[in-house]
């Protein structure tokens, strides 16, 4: 048997494999620095200062989350599920004021009052068109039936027009035998809100309590709504005239962005 401080044989052709100084153990002596080892140290130094991952089987690089193949995918599937949502929640919106519009048609809140307030539409040349002569007649009947014992014209012209919705509403009441004290003229506002707030002043120069709104079935949510941004008390007696489901969705849009927007910003748009 060999001793332990024996040197083991080492063949010459694997002399050239091997680096480093000799070491014995147990009978025989290896060496301990090779090619291998070498490698193998590169790789532990990788390792611990975190560019290589020691999991796998071959090292890999880290890379930056950033520019993985899959963040784009991710990014475009939240930015779409965002705007699915948005879509759904302002859909949502749209319909319950539908419904809020559609049912505010339903109301008549007839009632003795202090004024009728008809607002203004379409007049063609100085003669009334049909829904503006259906608001007017609506608001006569009320005044004959001692509903209340004034009425208030309103409405500017088109660019173009030869007079005013205002004028129109006035001389159409004068024919049916209504005096100057019982008709007040304000021939002012393109839109609800314009004409609902020049009669504000009306209201208050008169003293008014409590005013009767006269127009269309459909235009009753927001007339509501104008009436109370103005500090008007309020109470609408809709004309006779049929809705159609576009003026429905019209009336809609405009309620959804007034209760966001104000309906005074609203009307600047409209102008």
């Amino acid at each position: 048997m060999r001793s332990s401080h024996e040197a083991a044989h080492k063949p010459s052709d694997l002399e050239a494999q091997f680096r480093g100084e000799t070491r014995y153990g147990d009978g025989y002596e290896y060496w301990t620095t090779s090619q291998e080892d070498e490698e193998s140290s590169s790789i532990r130094e990788q390792v611990a200062s975190g560019l290589l991952d020691e999991t796998d089987d071959e090292p890999k690089v880290k890379r930056n989350p950033i520019f993985d193949r899959g963040a784009g995918r991710r990014t475009l599937i939240r930015l779409t599920v965002m705007v699915l949502v948005v879509f759904v929640a302002g859909l949502a919106y749209f319909v319950i004021t539908y419904f809020q519009v559609s049912g505010a048609a339903e109301i008549d809140e007839t009632r003795r009052a202090d004024a009728i307030i008809v607002l203004g539409a379409a007049q063609y040349n100085g003669s009334p068109s049909g829904v503006l002569q259906e608001r007017l007649d609506h608001a006569y009947n009320l005044y004959a039936d001692s509903y209340a014992p004034v009425i208030i014209t309103t409405g500017a012209g088109a660019p173009g027009d030869i007079t005013t919705e205002g004028l129109v509403g006035y001389e159409h009441l004068r024919s049916k035998g209504m005096t100057d004290d019982e008709i007040k003229l304000i021939p002012e506002g393109t839109n609800s809100w314009e004409q609902l707030s020049a009669a504000a002043a009306v209201i208050q120069q008169n003293q008014y309590d409590e005013v009767l709104l006269v127009s269309d079935p459909y235009h009753t949510y927001r007339l509501l709504d104008i009436a109370n941004e103005l500090g008007i008390d309020a109470y609408v007696s809709p004309s006779a005239v049929e809705p159609s489901f576009m003026d429905y969705m019209r009336e809609t849009a405009a309620v959804s962005i007034g209760r966001i927007t104000g309906y005074r910003r609203l009307s600047a748009f409209t102008e």
